[in-house]
């Protein structure tokens, strides 16, 4: 479980980086098929440049007024910054969560903005 992992992590002396990831490793068109698969999405998996990508996105967050994602984030996305070399620990399965959860993912819009910077009037 995650949070054994964490809590063994804050146990221990000093700052320690500890990844929580596993038991599976997807890529992210896995990611995204799954995702579909699961939420009975017909969408399909188009390869683009990621100049063409990063434009498209960014007229979808001027639509939204939101940030979708950023030119470093696609850049770490496709450098495989989010893969981990460190042991697997984690023992939630991803693809168990999206199957169990597939009804309600997706059906409504979060904004990045509004979620972290943006503040509701009181």
């Amino acid at each position: 479980d995650t949070a054994e992992i964490i809590l063994e992590a804050a146990r221990g002396p000093g700052n320690v980086t500890v990844d929580a990831a596993g038991p599976e490793t997807l890529t992210f068109s896995e990611v995204v098929r799954l995702l579909a698969s699961a939420t009975g999405s017909h969408a399909r998996l188009v390869h683009a440049r990621p100049g063409a990508v990063l434009g498209l996105i960014q007229i979808l967050g001027h639509l939204r007024r939101d940030v979708v994602v950023t030119r470093d984030e696609l850049a770490g996305l496709m450098g495989s910054l989010l893969v981990s070399h460190d042991p697997v620990r984690g023992r939630a399965s991803f693809r168990e969560w999206v199957h169990r959860e597939g009804d309600v993912l997706g059906r409504s819009y979060v904004s990045e903005l509004q979620r972290n910077y943006r503040y509701a009037p009181l």
